[in-house]
């Protein structure tokens, strides 16, 4: 019954979350690029999300950097851009100090980068951006002198645990749609079962704010486990069926995380 109920709470958010994005004009707000290069377009992109934009391209465009649904749509096209030279503002805006402080477009940003055209798991910038989503996700911080997790929106946490999830894959692998029991990357696992311990607490689990979210990222995080180290559905509910608890469930996906190759997969 825990488990249909924490699927049904993650549905209902990933629903949520495709209706979040900023309605001003979501619809019809598309950036004129007739004529420009693919690198202009790119850079136009990454100007509006930083709030740069300025001349004649900005006294032209109706939309001002100051709306939320301008930036949005700038993260989006990022990471339909795919472009590397997009990193460094989409993680400024979406998971550093300086983070937008709308949350859709903070959403937007992770979720573009997990789309970057990263050369392989050994890409720089893909080694850096994994701890950079696991502290955003579980690191802690202050919010009217209460600790709490550094970032709060709950569509944002889901992004980040699923934009995880996405580059712990080989590129192109398609959760829906791809071969099940395909492994992924170890580095990723490793970080997808520090987050369910995390989340696993008792102290997570029983505060009584969001309680309900914390079980449901919980879960999350064990489906990306087995979806990252190659388990098949049939395995991960048979072992969980067997673990008198849910932390010697979460304890038995070390030996899984253990077998994986460092960084290639398989």
């Amino acid at each position: 019954m825990r488990i249909r109920y924490c699927a049904i709470v993650i549905a209902c958010a990933a629903l949520t979350a495709c209706a979040n994005a900023p309605e001003e004009l979501r619809e019809d707000l598309r950036f004129e690029t007739v004529g420009q290069s693919p690198d202009a377009a790119i850079q136009r992109d990454i100007q509006i999300l930083k709030g740069t934009l300025s001349g004649d391209a900005l006294e032209a465009s109706p939309y001002k950097p100051s709306s939320p649904a301008m930036r949005w749509q700038a993260a989006h096209n990022l990471g339909q851009r795919r472009s590397l030279a997009a990193y460094d503002a989409l993680v400024a805006r979406g998971v550093s100090e300086i983070a937008d402080a709308n949350q859709s477009v903070r959403r937007e940003c992770v979720i573009a980068l997990g789309k970057l055209d990263y050369s392989g798991p050994r890409d720089p910038l893909r080694v850096k951006l994994i701890p950079l989503l696991r502290d955003q996700l579980i690191g802690e911080g202050l919010s009217d002198g209460a600790k709490t997790f550094r970032e709060t929106d709950p569509q944002v946490r889901y992004a980040l645990l699923d934009t995880l999830i996405s580059l712990g894959m080989p590129a192109g692998y398609d959760i829906e749609t791809s071969l099940e029991g395909t492994m992924g990357y170890r580095d990723v696992a490793s970080e997808l079962h520090t987050i369910a311990v995390k989340f696993g607490s008792k102290e997570v689990l029983t505060s009584a704010r969001n309680s309900l979210l914390h079980e449901a990222m919980l879960e999350r995080a064990l489906d990306g486990l087995r979806i990252v180290t190659g388990t098949t559905r049939a395995m991960f509910d048979a072992q969980r069926a067997i673990s008198p608890t849910t932390d010697e469930f979460i304890a038995w996906w070390i030996e899984r995380i253990k077998v994986m190759p460092l960084m290639e997969s398989s």
